[in-house]
Formats: structure tokens, C-alpha cells, sequence
């Protein structure tokens, strides 16, 4: 994606360029494709494709109710890659294996 610094803008033209596929920051703009991968500066939380595996090609399994409820709006679908908490690492998943005591891991999202 490029990211670059965002003019001053006000809430109807931010909302209009976000409708158009540009994200707004405080300082920055990022025009990546969300189905592609995520914007840097929002630690991937934008990022909506179909990555299903983690850095180490484990297969993630699928969303729990509880997350799903917990996080509405962070496209929790199916087994895809998210981060809907802005975790640092990016995107990542659940796995059916525990590592370190967790059972999420990172992904490899462009």
C-alpha cells in the first residue's frame, strides 16, 4: 500500500474518500485494497481477504461466537485472517493447537 500524509480534511470529504476505498487516519492516508492486504499504520485491523493460515502454515479454524460478539464490525468471517483488536503483529488467527499457552498466531498478510 502507499501511505501518504493526509491533508487536513472534514468529516463529509473523509467519509466520501473512506467510501471510496481510501482510509483516513489522523496523519495519514493508506489506499490499500482491504480484500489485499492491510494498511500498516492501522496494524492490518482494515484488512478484509481470505488468508486462512498462519505464518507457520497452520490452518486457522473458524471465528467463535464469543469473539464475533465481542468485535461486530471486524469482519470476523469464516477462518480468515483479522486483528480486531490492533494487535501489533497484524492480522492473526485461531489455531487448534496451543503454543506458548495461546492459541492464536500471527499471519502472513501482505
Amino acid at each position: 500500500p502507499t501511505i501518504t500524509m493526509a491533508p487536513s480534511y472534514g468529516p463529509s470529504e473523509s467519509n466520501t474518500a473512506f467510501n471510496a476505498g481510501i482510509v483516513f487516519t489522523p496523519d495519514y492516508v493508506c489506499d490499500a485494497n482491504p480484500k489485499e492486504c492491510g494498511c500498516p499504520n492501522l496494524l492490518g485491523k482494515d484488512y478484509r481477504g481470505s488468508i486462512s493460515e498462519t505464518r507457520f502454515g497452520r490452518e486457522c479454524i473458524n471465528w467463535g461466537a464469543r469473539l464475533i460478539k465481542k468485535h461486530p464490525n471486524a469482519g470476523l468471517e469464516e477462518n480468515f485472517c483479522r486483528n480486531p483488536d490492533r494487535r501489533t503483529g497484524g492480522p492473526w488467527c485461531i489455531t487448534n493447537k496451543f503454543e506458548n499457552g495461546y492459541n492464536w498466531v500471527y499471519c502472513d498478510v501482505p
